[in-house]
């Protein structure tokens, strides 16, 4: 009898993408989302009088994720992106 163990390779992870700016245009980074991403779930959207912010929880394959960073990038207004690693359970639905 043969047995093979494999461990289970993830290609698709889950991260926290936090994105500050000056003016947010929110239909944008949806549209550079959705083209961009396996799944992604707004958490949060702050808008205060001279900055905002928009943390979304996204699924993506590893070797795409430079590409996102970089549309990301070009927005106008941009002052910061941060991708943090996350262990949650995005889950369709």
């Amino acid at each position: 009898m043969v047995f093979i163990l494999s461990k289970k390779v993830k290609f698709v992870e889950p991260y926290l993408l936090i994105i500050d700016s000056k003016e947010l245009d929110m239909e944008k980074i949806e549209d550079i989302l959705k083209k961009n991403t396996m799944l992604y779930k707004v958490r949060s959207k702050i808008i205060e009088k001279d900055k905002s912010q928009f943390i979304v929880e996204i699924k993506i394959k590893k070797d795409k994720i430079q590409d996102l960073l970089k549309v990301i990038k070009e927005l106008n207004d941009l002052t910061s992106v941060k991708l943090v690693s996350y262990e949650g359970d995005l889950e369709e639905g």
